[in-house]
């Protein structure tokens, strides 16, 4: 087995990583809350305190965008890479 064999399901499950990195929450928030100086603060973590701690709705609002549209491209890489776009269902 050779790196160019498995070239494709490497590029695919880096994708799939980044996706599921994106959208930690519970572990950061259950466990340190963001860390002491914001070390395990994450995005979806952040996006919560300005929503609920902060109350301000319009930065997380802002940012819950951003990241939505960050997953929808990475997504979007996603079904490329893995073949679903020409695939036809039943």
């Amino acid at each position: 087995m050779t790196i160019p064999g498995i070239s494709g399901t490497i590029n695919l499950l880096l994708v799939l990583q980044l996706i599921a990195t994106f959208q930690v929450l519970q572990e950061p928030f259950v466990m340190t809350a963001g860390g002491p100086n914001n070390s395990s603060l994450s995005v979806m973590l952040l996006t919560y305190n300005y929503a609920f701690e902060d109350i301000e709705f319009g930065r997380a609002g802002a940012l819950g965008s951003l990241a939505f549209l960050a997953l929808l491209g990475l997504s979007y890489v996603y079904v490329k890479r893995s073949g679903l776009a020409g695939a036809k269902g039943a």
